[in-house]
């Protein structure tokens, strides 16, 4: 077999094992860093396309159990779309499947889908249908790239300042815990738009390897536990200055906006002897 080494190999060789005596599948592929040629480690996921019949497809998503016959599943993800029904899960030994499932009908109009994960190509394990097999061996188009759009920064703005907001007021009235879960959504949404910031600069959202970015993360220092009422205020009026900050970034357009929310934590601060 092509895919002889490490844990992918093995993987996908049970993987076969199981599938391919079933009538109901009808192909197996593999596409992304596990390709023939591709770039992988030992920590690459083994991304897989499988083709079932349409009627069997309850089997196979949301459904887990014959997964589970590889291993002890620790954690898993699922979302379907129009076309296709994805499973994400990771074992105890940390192997990683990203399984796309989809039926020969849908892939015979794969052309008209959303978005094609598999664009690079495929190597196909077994395909039982001649026009199955046909279909998978033929190439794809590009997906069109799309970056967040100046309406994508909005909404992530608005929710931003709103959560500001409430966090200042979860903490002038005691709640702690929703305070702090509220600020720490800031840091993420911090995180978020530098991340967005990234992949405009770089032209793409795949970012296969890390790199740039980490000097940012490692400038960051927001204020840390104990969390108290002082240092969630803290937290919330630090991470207002950066968003505001990368937002200019964004576009040299965009006027500050955290003096309001500024005002709020300095009035928390008096009315809580702070």
């Amino acid at each position: 077999s092509t895919f002889a080494g490490g844990w992918q190999g093995g993987t996908l060789r049970q993987l076969r094992a199981l599938l391919e005596p079933d009538p109901e599948v009808v192909a197996l592929a593999v596409f992304g860093s596990m390709r023939v040629g591709a770039v992988h480690d030992v920590w690459s996921d083994l991304d897989l396309l499988l083709v079932v019949q349409e009627a069997a497809r309850p089997r196979f998503f949301p459904a887990l159990d014959w997964l589970a016959l590889l291993g002890t599943v620790f954690a898993h993800e699922q979302f379907s779309g129009d076309d296709t029904w994805v499973t994400r899960l990771c074992y105890d030994d940390f192997r990683r499947l990203d399984l796309v499932i989809t039926t020969p009908e849908r892939l015979a109009h794969v052309d008209t889908w959303a978005r094609i994960g598999f664009w690079k190509g495929l190597d196909v394990c077994f395909a039982r249908a001649s026009e199955v097999a046909t279909m998978l061996a033929r190439t794809f188009p590009a997906p069109a790239l799309r970056l967040s759009s100046d309406a994508d920064f909005a909404r992530m703005a608005a929710d931003f300042w709103w959560k500001g907001v409430v966090a200042v007021e979860k903490v002038v009235r005691g709640d702690l815990l929703i305070a702090l879960h509220l600020a720490l959504d800031l840091v993420r949404a911090v995180c978020v738009l530098a991340m967005v910031l990234r992949d405009r600069a770089v032209g793409t959202t795949i970012h296969r390897e890390g790199g740039v970015g980490n000097d940012f993360v490692a400038a960051l220092d927001f204020p840390g536990p104990p969390y108290d009422a002082a240092r969630i205020l803290d937290l919330v009026a630090d991470s207002a200055a950066r968003f505001d900050a990368l937002a200019v970034e964004w576009s040299a357009s965009y006027v500050p906006q955290r003096a309001p929310l500024v005002d709020a934590i300095a009035r928390a601060r008096r009315d809580l002897g702070l």
